[in-house]
């Protein structure tokens, strides 16, 4: 772990250490929603580039369509190669 997350995690910890239950909660909750708020942006950025938008809506219509030979297992996109490389060879 870097260095600089490091300090700041043990700085988090610190101050959590003088909440009340009901306020953890409360840090707890806006983690959560930190955390779906850049799940949603990720989303919004690929959702927003055109190339890649299609490309998930003719999966979605070849899914749908039980067309599974379009698709690889996830053992033989992670067997070592990786998914970038998986496309690549694709």
């Amino acid at each position: 772990m870097a260095t600089k997350k490091r300090e700041a995690l043990g700085r988090i910890v610190d101050r959590l250490q003088e909440l009340s239950e009901e306020q953890l909660g409360s840090v707890a909750d806006y983690v959560a929603y930190l955390s779906d708020k850049v799940a949603w942006e990720e989303t919004q950025e690929i959702l927003s580039n055109p190339v890649l938008a299609e490309q998930i809506r003719v999966a979605d219509e070849a899914w749908m369509s039980g067309k599974m030979e379009e698709y690889a297992e996830w053992d033989e996109i992670r067997g070592g190669k990786g998914l970038a490389n998986y496309l690549r060879s694709s």
